[in-house]
């Protein structure tokens, strides 16, 4: 409920205030608003909204009354007057300078609760109006007891107590104690007599703040083990037997459920069948080599032969498989254009920049290009938290309540941690510091690669790169069973294979399209091309030998054009036998390499198809790095960062003696046996799958501006959006995660447990508080004593100087159990008693104050009072 009270005294009463800030700075005060008010505030320069001082923390700033009633949902307004009296200024507000802050706007709605505090400065008989209609009077006895059962001495023995001892009766009627909403009289209603009852106040603030620091530090506490989770029925789930066997069968579960999700199988590569070489096909084949044989080029021809298969693949397409510049090349070899060892990030943009014709932007074999990880990340969150807080996942096969495992990093390895591991020197490559996570499989690999290069180099840092090699391999071992590292090993994996599967794929289209022709083979074209030629020469020495003959006239000319048709037909099927018996393993590769045509668009598909599945790996290994990123960072601190500023020290404050503030302590051992308690409350089955949809919450602080319009006109939950976020720079999913590591979990779930456990602190008497008087000998009481010595109270007498002697009877002077305020609040351990033991009514004729001052009491003209206020300080 929200309620204000303001504070109204003339000049004199600065004092008080001066009290009232020390009580204030030491914390025994909430915030409130002093007005030092004029003889006359109706013609002051600011009547219609008057200069204040807000106090607050023992903190003042300068406000007006405007100010300090305008709040939203205002539900009660003390106007608190304080009036001097038997004071030497003489300086009470009359009545239109009261009734003028009574008359003051506030918003509407709120109650108003008008208070006249008598203060008696001493029993001088200096006049005052006492008394007046429309106000709930009251004057505060004028003593500084500290219990209630002492006798009454008038503080004015003490002149310098009388600040302090005013002040805690002015702040239980303004209602200014922490663990206290009431006042006195703010369930009275004001009354039209002018009779003034009187009170005594007596204070028992029991500040708790240091135990209950301790104790909620360690209820909230989530170190490296985490609370065993409570089932419904209030038992503990028992922690699993065999954590490392468990989180290996959970990842194996992911892995087979997601895999096929990443990877896919490419077309089947059709085989070729047996096919015969036919007589028209050999003739062909004869004559062309016989023509480069004759010009002494056989090697040519069968590289032209082998080469036809060529024209079934682009140019373009060949030139970005094989090129000398080939994206390719890099997602094969591994080496960046620079020369250094691509990092998965580098590969992924080569398989980017990869274009093997259509398909990449639309669906393939009813996969579509760009695929939706979602599913993916979603499992790895609800299992790594199932992992720790027993709530059951049932795509990765893990009951409800079933077991937890107490370890935090066996699922998550902290970044300040063992889940890290930096290389600080300059070793090959890495020319700055380096740092590897533990889940970061293809790096952690890269780096070895580098380093054991480093190590085989003849120089001084060839013993730090082995030095390395040998503690990554410890640390990577120590991490190897824990479920984020062996996610990530299984996505590095999936990486590598499908880079080979590029590069086994490649191999074959290589073999297709770029056959090669070895020595043996071209020693056999050659030998071949020496024996047709030899076959020629003879074929021409027998023609030249008959056309001699017939020229001589030695035969007939028909005999001799017969022998040369049959010279000709024999050397030509001469020459053909010898070729098609030499030419058998011609024939072959002739014979598989056409048949192969039919393989290279399948094998150009499947290699198209893992491309795109690398490109789409690189991404998938880009989000479960934010993710893994992200996972790690909450399960650090799922309840949220607490406040890690130190409290400030509050000073040291003389207290009235009718304020009590013990100092309580208790056992270290009761502390951690409350702490049990509650824990075993707050801490169910699933309490991190609460803990992570406030986590959600905050996501939005990291983002931009648009990023935050998307997300709340999306239609969707924005962890739904995340899900499927890339992880580009600057992305929703990249921004969360680096300000989650930059900021930390920012939750309030650790505040919305302790405000539970806060009230079963109120509730149920968890601790026993205990203090040690002043006077008590040292020995410890519990605090419940300091309430019952209040509530138990007897009839006691006020300071009756401030009667006449015929008024001090029974019924004027003493208080009555029966008409005591007594009231109990606060909040977890800190709570405040509060005693307010009252007289009957007392009419104003009873007083020593006369409503007109004798002669002899009125101060000089422009007389002061003497104050002891800083000079500096501005109203």
């Amino acid at each position: 409920m929200q309620q204000r009270s303001i504070l109204i005294g003339p000049p004199s009463q600065r004092p008080i205030l001066e009290s009232l800030l020390d009580l204030s700075a030491a914390g025994a005060l909430e915030a409130f608003t002093w007005i030092e008010a004029g003889s006359d505030p109706a013609s002051e320069a600011d009547r219609e909204d008057p200069r204040a001082l807000r106090i607050a923390d023992g903190q003042i700033s300068s406000t007006t009354f405007s100010k300090s009633v305008n709040v939203r949902r205002l539900a009660r307004l003390r106007i608190v007057i304080l009036v001097p009296v038997g004071h030497p200024d003489a300086d009470a507000l009359t009545a239109s300078a009261e009734n003028f802050y009574q008359s003051l706007d506030i918003p509407g709605g709120a109650s108003r609760v008008f208070v006249r505090v008598l203060i008696p400065w001493s029993a001088e008989p200096i006049a005052a109006e006492l008394g007046r209609p429309g106000w709930n009077d009251v004057m505060l006895s004028p003593e500084g007891t500290a219990e209630p059962e002492f006798a009454a001495v008038p503080w004015w023995n003490d002149p310098l107590s009388i600040p302090g001892a005013a002040a805690a009766g002015v702040a239980v009627q303004a209602g200014l104690l922490p663990g206290l909403d009431e006042a006195p009289a703010d369930d009275e209603k004001p009354g039209m007599s002018t009779d003034v009852p009187l009170a005594r106040t007596f204070i028992r603030r029991i500040d708790a703040e240091a135990v209950e620091s301790a104790l909620k530090e360690r209820v909230l506490r989530i170190d490296e083990q985490v609370p065993a989770p409570t089932r419904s029925t209030g038992s503990s789930v028992p922690p699993y037997a065999s954590p490392e066997n468990l989180i290996r069968d959970t990842a194996a579960v992911w892995t087979t459920r997601h895999e096929p999700s990443v990877r896919r199988p490419g077309p089947q590569i059709p085989q070729p069948d047996s096919e015969t070489i036919g007589f028209g096909e050999a003739i062909k084949l004869f004559i062309s080599f016989l023509l480069r044989a004759l010009i002494g080029a056989p090697e040519a021809w069968l590289r032209k032969a082998l080469h036809s298969a060529q024209s079934t693949v682009a140019a373009g397409t060949t030139a970005m498989i094989f090129g000398k510049e080939s994206p390719v090349g890099v997602i094969v070899g591994g080496v960046a254009a620079d020369g250094s060892t691509a990092t998965w990030r580098t590969i992924r943009d080569a398989a980017k920049a990869v274009d093997l014709g259509a398909g990449r932007d639309a669906g393939r074999l009813g996969q579509p290009a760009r695929r939706d990880f979602s599913a993916l990340w979603a499992d790895m969150l609800q299992g790594g938290r199932a992992l720790l807080d027993a709530s059951a996942c049932q795509n990765l096969e893990l009951d409800s309540a079933a077991g937890y495992i107490p370890r935090r990093e066996m699922v998550a390895p902290e970044l300040d941690g063992d889940g890290v591991y930096e290389i600080t020197e300059a070793l090959g490559e890495f020319r700055a510091p380096q740092t590897l996570r533990a889940w970061d499989h293809l790096e952690i690999e890269r780096s070895r690669h580098v380093l054991e290069r480093a190590a085989g180099e003849n120089d001084t840092r060839a013993a730090s790169a082995r030095r390395h090699l040998e503690q990554i391999d410890r640390w990577r071992a120590r991490n190897e069973s824990r479920f984020l590292p062996l996610l990530g090993r299984t996505l590095g994996e999936w990486f590598t294979a499908t880079r080979q599967e590029i590069a086994g794929t490649q191999d074959a289209l290589r073999g297709l399209l770029m056959p090669t022709v070895d020595e043996a083979l071209g020693r056999a074209q050659r030998r071949l091309a020496w024996v047709l030629r030899g076959l020629a020469v003879l074929a021409v020495i027998v023609v030249i030998v008959l056309g001699i003959l017939g020229w001589r006239e030695s035969i007939t000319l028909q005999t001799m054009a017969i022998s040369m048709g049959v010279t000709a037909l024999v050397w030509l099927l001469a020459s053909l036998i010898v070729f098609v018996l030499l030419q058998r393993e011609v024939f072959r590769l002739l014979h598989l390499q056409r048949q192969r045509d039919l393989q290279v668009p399948a094998l150009t598909e499947r290699l198209r198809m893992a491309i795109e599945d690398l490109d789409a790996l690189g991404d998938a290994y880009a989000q479960f790095d934010r993710w893994a990123l992200l996972m790690t960072g909450f399960l650090a601190e799922p309840l949220g960062r607490g406040d890690e500023s130190e409290a400030a020290e509050r000073p040291s404050a003389a207290l009235p003696a009718a304020l009590q503030m013990p100092t309580v302590d208790v056992a270290p051992s009761a502390i951690d046996e409350a702490a049990a308690h509650l824990r075993a409350d707050v801490f169910t089955v699933g309490w991190l799958g609460e803990a992570f949809e406030d986590f959600e919450k905050s996501m939005t602080d990291d983002l931009t501006p648009e990023q935050r319009v998307r997300m709340s006109t999306a239609g969707s939950s924005p962890l739904a959006l995340l899900l499927s976020s890339r992880a580009d720079p600057g992305s929703e999913l990249s921004l969360w995660a680096e300000g989650t590591v930059e900021h930390g979990v920012r939750s309030g779930r650790g505040d919305e447990i302790w405000s539970r456990c806060s009230s079963r602190l109120d509730d149920e008497e968890l601790l026993d508080l205990t203090f040690v008087r002043d006077d008590g000998g040292g020995r410890a009481e519990s605090v419940s004593v300091l309430r019952s010595e209040l509530w138990n109270a007897r009839s006691a007498s006020i300071v009756e100087e401030v009667l006449e002697l015929s008024a001090r009877t029974a019924d004027t002077r003493i208080v009555d159990p029966g008409r005591s305020w007594r009231r109990s609040g606060g909040t977890g351990l800190s709570s405040d008693f509060v005693l307010v033991q009252r007289t009957p009514a007392v009419s104003a004729e009873a007083f020593v104050y006369p409503r007109t001052t004798p002669l002899e009491h009125r101060p000089a003209q422009g007389q002061d009072a003497a104050l002891d206020f800083p000079d500096d300080l501005v109203f």
